[in-house]
């Protein structure tokens, strides 16, 4: 049951609150080590002036901006969602930029591009909330061009650890966590599956995202929104998720709390 959470930023639209998601993509991006993490992928996709750039799932276009930027009047830089709701956030926040850059509404398993189109395509925790990852990224290699650079982003959600005065609560939490996301494992399957689909020079980077505080470690792994989602499937009661988040703070106030993920980006050039 509680993997049907998912339709979550599968199906943004349909939500209850689709902005939600708008609000927890800019809290994400908040944090120093994601927008760290985000300008290293850009140096490895050895984006420059004139590139012609995609950014697939691109949310409120925030990466696809600065990409822009990159790229100067002689590039393009398109940024490709499945949610009408990002998708016009992401032209709002760009209507007062004289960039080149366009966002479109779309499918990652089927995308409008003619073959051999971009120098560089992108996907940053996007792979995790799709059907069919091999798909998607079949996709992208058919629409980059020779000799151009693809990377995906992703946290491997099997490595999500934290530690709390009462462990099983912690536990219990962690696997709420790690059930509520379609494909939990796709990180570490990236690699493999970049080598599959013929793509050269595959690399793989790795970074751990640390939090020693509650609030910080709910804005990044989503927990009070996870637990209210639980209530409402009956994995839990409202007074256990009452108690759970309760614990977790009170543990978080005297400093005895942790928690951390590891993210892995892989990249690779289409031959």
């Amino acid at each position: 049951m509680m993997r049907q959470y998912m339709s979550g930023f599968t199906d943004v639209d349909r939500a209850a609150d689709p902005r939600s998601f708008v609000r927890h993509l800019d809290e994400a991006r908040s944090t120093d080590e994601i927008r760290a993490a985000k300008l290293r992928t850009f140096d490895i996709l050895n984006v420059c002036k004139g590139s012609r750039v995609l950014d697939v799932g691109c949310g409120t276009g925030d990466d696809a901006r600065a990409l822009a930027e990159m790229v100067g009047k002689g590039g393009w830089v398109v940024g490709v969602d499945s949610s009408e709701t990002m998708v016009l956030e992401a032209r709002k926040r760009a209507r007062e930029c004289d960039l080149p850059l366009e966002f479109r509404l779309g499918d990652a398993h089927q995308m409008d591009f003619p073959d051999d189109t971009f120098d560089a395509c992108r996907a940053d925790r996007v792979f995790m909330h799709l059907e069919d990852p091999r798909r998607a990224l079949s996709e992208m290699v058919r629409v980059a061009r020779p000799g151009a650079r693809i990377m995906v982003t992703e946290p491997d959600w099997e490595t999500l650890v934290m530690a709390a005065d009462d462990e099983a609560v912690a536990g219990r939490i962690v696997a709420l966590i790690r059930n509520s996301i379609r494909q939990s494992r796709i990180a570490h399957c990236l690699p493999p599956l970049f080598k599959e689909l013929g793509l050269l020079n595959v690399t793989v980077g790795a970074g751990t995202i640390l939090m020693n505080d509650y609030q910080a470690a709910d804005q990044a792994w989503r927990i009070s929104k996870i637990l209210e989602d639980a209530q409402a499937m009956g994995a839990v009661s409202a007074t256990l998720a009452a108690g759970w988040v309760h614990h977790l703070e009170q543990t978080s106030r005297a400093g005895r709390f942790f928690s951390a993920c590891t993210g892995f980006g892989v990249a690779g050039i289409k031959r």
